[in-house]
């Protein structure tokens, strides 16, 4: 276990702050770019993508689409023709655990197709950090890779798993908007609420179950009650998209 303090900087602790509140507020592709270019102050990357997948039963992808920050547009264009998502070992890693994964570390564990890491090598996309998330339902997924020298680091690590669900709420958010599709924050009550906006505090299920005077089994009911309705993958995911749609307060 790293001590914090000695992972980053006071400075690199405001900006981290910075980025996962830009995330409640983000509403469209410019808000994106903005969090993706201040991340970029923390983090030593030339290339950057965020990929959304709407996921079948079975955890395998349906519908696909991609986010493009920085990332060459003949990649992309060769990456598709080639339907290199089917052997690309970072996508199927991420797509199959979520994990925060550094690309050196991944490709050791696959038998990495000699076209595709060919073509990457030529337009230096063979070295980075990906991170994922998936929503409470599991009916969606999501990839972030950062591609450049970026070197293999707990600092880099401890940021990157900071920033994770918050960049998958916002920019998922951000496709939903795109393509009309909001179909989360249903029925939020007002008990629910209540139990938000005392998650948003840091209070603890026990705390809030005193707060409230109830059982800390309800607050969990309560709880998972929210995760369904706004397709959460944690407790800071649900008061994010809280937020970021109005059902709570940021103050």
């Amino acid at each position: 276990m790293h001590n914090i303090k000695k992972l980053i900087s006071k400075r690199d602790a405001i900006t981290l702050l910075e980025i996962i509140n830009d995330c409640f507020s983000c509403a469209n592709t410019l808000d994106a770019h903005n969090i993706i270019n201040k991340t970029n102050t923390l983090l030593d990357f030339n290339n950057a993508l965020f990929g959304q997948a709407i996921l079948n039963i079975d955890g395998s992808i349906n519908i696909y689409d991609i986010m493009n920050f920085s990332y060459p547009e003949e990649w992309l264009n060769i990456y598709r023709g080639s339907y290199f998502h089917n052997i690309d070992p970072i996508v199927l890693e991420n797509y199959s655990n979520y994990k925060l994964q550094y690309w050196a570390d991944t490709y050791k564990k696959y038998r990495v197709d000699k076209k595709f890491i060919h073509m990457a090598e030529e337009f230096n996309l063979t070295n980075g950090y990906s991170c994922g998330a998936r929503n409470h339902s599991k009916s969606e997924g999501s990839l972030l890779s950062l591609a450049g020298d970026i070197l293999k680091h707990p600092r880099n690590d401890y940021i990157l798993n900071s920033l994770s669900s918050h960049l998958h709420v916002a920019f998922s958010n951000v496709f939903r908007k795109q393509y009309k599709n909001a179909t989360f924050v249903n029925h939020i009550s007002v008990r629910e609420k209540e139990v938000l906006n005392w998650v948003k505090f840091g209070k603890s299920t026990w705390e809030i179950s005193k707060i409230l005077n109830i059982s800390e089994r309800t607050v969990k009911y309560h709880m998972g009650n929210i995760m369904g309705k706004l397709d959460a993958v944690s407790r800071s995911h649900a008061v994010a998209i809280a937020i970021s749609n109005g059902v709570i307060d940021f103050a």
